[in-house]
């Protein structure tokens, strides 16, 4: 579920709090180095990567970046499901059409933010991935967006998100609370290294609310009644 971000309720909430420092530390990093095109994958399915794209890509809107997600999850794409828009005509067609012209596949959320599906299923996702024609509609992409988020399949299970690192600034690696076994997550992350992926960060997701520190919750909560006073 993404977190409603224009409700005062839930721009106040600890969980949206933790968006905005990482997109504040993304605008940091990129200082030095320009981060335009962000990738993101995992070890494994089901650690709250996608959502995590979904929430990054409002938060880079609402400071008004023009924002970007791409679904490049072509085995599992879930980006459609969480704006609620079409999985018909996204990267799959584009890729398959004779035509350049990717902005009529690009579906548009609000003001500063837009989503590309992955489109329909494709049997070859490692092809279509790895094609030149790909590559060159991100050069494209790039000059009308400020912020592209890339959605990615697992990187234990596929080499997609290899590939997809060629074409990235930089790749975010997410980590699900307690859910791949740590061996794993070292292998995985020396694999990617190795291929030469610029791993700029990591995430921890799905951390209960609960097993927070008390005194933290505490004073966040309590910062915001003084100040509506």
């Amino acid at each position: 579920m993404i977190i409603n971000t224009k409700s005062k309720f839930e721009q106040k909430s600890l969980v949206q709090e933790y968006y905005k420092k990482i997109r504040t530390n993304i605008d940091f990093l990129s200082i030095d180095t320009k981060y335009q095109t962000i990738h993101f994958t995992s070890t494994i399915p089901e650690e709250g990567k996608t959502v995590t794209c979904a929430n990054l890509g409002l938060e880079f809107s609402l400071s008004k970046k023009r924002t970007l997600i791409v679904d490049l999850d072509l085995r599992s794409p879930k980006i459609h499901k969480y704006f609620g828009v079409p999985n018909e005509m996204g990267i799959v067609e584009l890729i398959h059409s004779e035509s350049n012209e990717y902005k009529r596949y690009i579906q548009r959320i609000d003001e500063y933010l837009s989503v590309l599906t992955a489109g329909k299923y494709f049997p070859f996702p490692t092809e279509l991935l790895s094609s030149n024609k790909l590559k060159e509609m991100i050069k494209m992409i790039r000059n009308d967006y400020d912020c592209i988020i890339i959605d990615s399949p697992p990187a234990s299970l596929f080499a997609d998100a290899k590939i997809i690192s060629q074409f990235s600034d930089g790749t975010i690696y997410i980590v699900g609370h307690k859910k791949a076994k740590t061996e794993l997550i070292k292998n995985t992350l020396r694999d990617l290294i190795d291929y030469k992926v610029n791993i700029i960060g990591s995430i921890l997701t799905q951390i209960p609310i609960k097993e927070l520190s008390d005194d933290k919750k505490y004073y966040y909560y309590n910062y915001y009644r003084n100040n509506d006073k």
